[in-house]
């Protein structure tokens, strides 16, 4: 059973896995993916492109998935941020998705 806090915000397009928690304050954006069994404690941002595998657990304050900051990086073009099954990711952790090389 998915269970979403009435305080998260989850966009109608994103695709939650099965037995996921999400908390209060989170932000699921349209185009992410979470796989079964993840867990995203309160203040968690995930946007754009974002895949997060099964059995993760995310801390408060994450940001996943947001525009690189790298200056090259094309904000119109379209980039991933992946996450493979069984991480840790701790509080205020920032993973952003990706730049071409050069």
């Amino acid at each position: 059973m998915v269970i979403i806090d009435k305080l998260a915000v989850v966009h109608e397009k994103a695709q939650i896995g099965a037995n996921c928690q999400i908390g209060p304050f989170c932000t699921v954006g349209a185009n992410v993916q979470i796989g079964d069994n993840t867990k995203l404690k309160s203040h968690v941002v995930a946007d754009g492109h974002t895949t997060i595998g099964s059995d993760c657990e995310i801390f408060p304050f994450v940001t996943l998935g947001i525009d690189s900051q790298d200056l090259k990086h094309d904000s119109n073009s379209i980039s991933y941020a992946t996450i493979g099954d069984r991480n840790i990711i701790r509080e205020f952790v920032s993973i952003h998705n990706g730049t071409e090389e050069g």
